[in-house]
């Protein structure tokens, strides 16, 4: 993971009065280039993490309430496939996720 800013021109500073600063749309061009480059290896290395076992700190359920949310060490998001408590009722989960399980990466849904 990485953070990306376009350079831009801060008034009063020696920068912002060179000559040969570099237009918007070839800013615009580098910082795609850079995200897509991000993204591509991003994906890569969390879908190298689907099906392993890895250790999870759980944040909650997930949107629909089925399953749990929560973040590998790595910070990687993930689903467990353990059951999360039904909303209605009370009944509480399946505690056989408190093992290390295979879990599926948000990202691969």
């Amino acid at each position: 993971m990485a953070y990306i800013f376009k350079y831009s021109i801060r008034s009063g500073t020696p920068a912002s009065s060179l000559d040969g600063q570099v237009p918007e749309a070839i800013k615009e061009e580098r910082n795609q280039t850079l995200l897509s480059l991000l993204e591509k290896n991003s994906r890569r290395r969390n879908q190298a993490l689907i099906g392993t076992a890895q250790e999870v700190l759980v944040e909650g359920p997930d949107k629909k309430g089925l399953r749990y949310m929560g973040r590998t060490r790595g910070i990687a998001r993930c689903i467990s496939n353990a059951t999360a408590p039904d909303r209605r009722t009370g009944a509480g989960p399946d505690r056989s996720h408190h093992a290390k399980r295979p879990l599926r990466h948000a990202a691969g849904r």
